[in-house]
């Protein structure tokens, strides 16, 4: 993974997501009751896919991971694709695709798979649901990434 590095092209996540979290609302004009209200009642109108890869970020790298992130925007045969993480296993790759809510696609994942089929290992869809194991991919819970990886 290292070999293909592309210094230009890269993500940034916070190692404290609870320092995330108060800093991104530090300057919004919500009080401590309004926040938690909302929080509760999940009419926050933030991006929470923000948080939730930076969960994820943050456990992979607690369990030793280095992070790679893939992105391509070029015309042609695969099209646009992102990959919020690759990690190597046993000598392969896995991609991991992060969903922070209810979804019904993973095209650039799939995307990826048929591009680079011959060097990947495994295939991970992290998400808020339970365990499934369907079409080739594991479906983890967000709880479980720490014992996975």
């Amino acid at each position: 993974l290292n070999q293909n590095r592309e210094s230009g092209k890269f993500k940034c996540y916070l190692f404290d997501t609870g320092l995330l979290i108060t800093q991104i609302f530090l300057e919004r004009p919500v009080s401590d009751n309004d926040l938690y209200r909302k929080l509760i009642l999940n009419k926050l109108s933030i991006n929470q896919g923000m948080f939730v890869e930076n969960l994820v970020a943050q456990m992979l790298v607690a369990r030793s991971h280095k992070l790679f992130y893939y992105f391509e925007n070029r015309l042609g045969k695969y099209g646009e694709m992102e990959i919020d993480f690759i990690i190597n296993e046993k000598n392969k790759i896995a991609p991991i695709e992060v969903k922070s809510g209810k979804y019904n696609k993973h095209s650039s994942i799939d995307k990826f798979v048929i591009k680079y089929s011959g060097i990947i290992r495994n295939k991970y869809i992290i998400y808020t649901n339970d365990y499934l194991n369907e079409g080739g991919y594991e479906h983890l819970p967000l709880y479980y990434v720490p014992f996975k990886f």
